[in-house]
């Protein structure tokens, strides 16, 4: 493999590789080469290079571990958007999609004035930015208590070319005078919502990789 290796031979081989207790083997292939390369289409002709190669047999032995695809390429896919993701924040998952569609149905394309959204526990800042991206004149508040996770928002908003105001505080113990004092014309929220009597059921590899503090209220009172 002095060259490289031949794209539609790696796929085949990646894709007899991947041992998934869920999901298509040739799906998740797809989305690695995607999401990695940028190559859509792997029966195209050319050559993934020796450390693409190596990349991508380490990608697929992380995913044969259990941790989640979106974590080992760093790229999640949400609303039409794409946004970096890492073990800060949790996964934006395809039902939240359904939050951010209730929202804009409520509001115009266009509007007089600007509109004040408040979006309470951002994480990725999927919600805030999938928000700004589809109603411009809107001037998004998003917080979060986890510093770390607004770090990875605020590089999804330059990622997608977006202007979100990010505020590290409390929601039930406000500190920021703007907070405190802001009106607000539109709050949404996608807060942590299971409880522990619910870890049994979950899957092992959400328990294991994603931040239990966005996903296990800390009253156990969802």
């Amino acid at each position: 493999m002095k060259n490289g290796i031949h794209i539609s031979q790696a796929f085949s081989q990646i894709t007899d590789r991947l041992h998934l207790k869920t999901g298509n083997p040739r799906t998740i292939a797809r989305m690695l080469f995607e999401d990695l390369f940028a190559i859509s289409n792997p029966d195209r002709d050319g050559f993934l290079t020796r450390d693409e190669w190596s990349l991508l047999q380490l990608a697929t032995q992380r995913i044969n571990q259990g941790e989640p695809l979106q974590y080992v390429t760093g790229i999640s896919h949400f609303y039409g958007f794409v946004f970096s993701v890492d073990h800060r924040v949790l996964i934006p998952r395809s039902e939240t999609e359904e939050l951010v569609h209730l929202v804009l149905e409520q509001m115009p394309v266009a509007f007089e004035r600007d509109l004040k959204v408040l979006d309470i526990g951002t994480g990725s800042g999927c919600i805030a930015i999938s928000l700004k991206k589809k109603r411009p004149y809107l001037q998004v508040t998003a917080l979060d208590l986890s510093a770390d996770a607004l770090e990875v928002a605020a590089q999804n908003s330059e990622k997608n070319s977006v202007e979100v105001t990010y505020i590290c505080d409390d929601i039930t113990d406000l500190h920021d005078p703007a907070l405190m004092e802001g009106k607000w014309d539109v709050i949404v929220s996608n807060p942590p919502y299971i409880q522990a009597a619910e870890v049994d059921i979950m899957d092992t590899n959400v328990l294991q990789y994603e931040p239990g503090n966005a996903l296990f209220p800390a009253d156990n009172n969802p």
